[in-house]
């Protein structure tokens, strides 16, 4: 379960989850979306209660283990995939200019969500039980309404769908930034007075190494695993 660096610690956890969901789409296919969320909520919290209160897997603590083990992060994938079925739907929706009314409740239920994370997995606390599926309730339909109110907005858009197809690239290159961010804090100390001038430099920062380092996995995935003939190009 190491790493190179502790922020990458996600790996691991995505490697398990793509191991998983051949055996999860069976199950959602023969229990149906509700019992399927059912069964992954009992996993999930039975297994959290578990880990927090009595027992850890063998070498990791209580927070380890329930951040770096599928079983206790499992609702929130699951409802992924039941929530991926109804997307059509969603999409079609009415977006446009009167979704942007919205957005101010949409960034407070945002707010809310990091907030709620904060002792996510702190034992001893409800929220902890809970586990992701708690802030992703709350983050998820705010998150939809501004990206349906995005669609408006076609330089908006364009920025938005690129790098959701580049999402994991996105996430890859922020341990760079982490790098950059930790040195920063080592020299100076404090740097809530920088936070919002320095905010839309790093998301700029970030979408160029993005799209300077995506070629390189992309390269590589289309040798070890290349696409189906008649299927469209990875992005």
């Amino acid at each position: 379960m190491q790493v190179v660096a502790p922020s990458l610690w996600y790996v691991m956890l995505l490697g398990q989850l793509y191991l998983a969901i051949p055996l999860l789409r069976i199950a959602q296919r023969r229990l149906g979306p509700w019992r399927f969320l059912a069964l992954a909520a009992v996993i999930t919290w039975a297994g959290r209660l578990a880990v927090l209160h009595y027992v850890t897997v063998p070498g990791f603590d209580s927070l380890q283990t329930v951040t770096c083990f599928l079983p206790f992060r499992l609702l929130p994938p699951a409802a992924g995939m039941v929530a991926a079925r109804a997307m059509d739907r969603v999409l079609r929706l009415t977006g446009g200019g009167w979704l942007w009314l919205l957005s101010p409740a949409a960034v407070g239920c945002l707010l809310a969500a990091a907030w709620i994370s904060v002792d996510l997995n702190a034992p001893g606390t409800w929220v902890a039980l809970l586990g992701g599926a708690l802030p992703l309730a709350v983050a998820l339909p705010a998150l939809w309404s501004l990206a349906l109110a995005s669609d408006s907005v076609r330089p908006l858009r364009d920025v938005l769908t690129w790098a959701g197809q580049h999402s994991l690239s996105l996430l890859v290159v922020q341990d760079f930034l982490r790098l950059g961010t930790g040195t920063l804090l080592s020299a100076r100390g404090d740097l809530s007075d920088l936070t919002w001038p320095l905010a839309p430099a790093y998301l700029a920062l970030a979408l160029l190494l993005t799209r300077a380092w995506h070629p390189l996995p992309r390269w590589i995935a289309d040798r070890v695993w290349p696409a189906p003939p008649g299927t469209s190009p990875r992005p």
